[in-house]
């Protein structure tokens, strides 16, 4: 298990990342750090890529051929 730290600045990636939760592929860990800091190209990359799945959904993959090309 890997462990990682974000900060959100959307409901929708909120949403997104519980969506995740429901499946069981990541669990929600309230924790506030005030010392982290996520560089802006990381941010936007993350914002990018969830707007990109918002408008076309065929991107995702489906989490059974992950599980079963691994």
């Amino acid at each position: 298990m890997k462990k990682v730290t974000v900060q959100l600045h959307s409901n929708q990636a909120m949403a997104l990342l519980k969506d995740l939760q429901r499946v069981n592929v990541l669990t929600i860990v309230e924790q506030i750090e005030d010392n982290l800091i996520i560089p802006d190209w990381q941010q936007k990359m993350v914002l990018q890529r969830v707007e990109d799945a918002r408008k076309n959904p065929a991107l995702l993959l489906n989490w059974s051929d992950v599980k079963n090309s691994i």
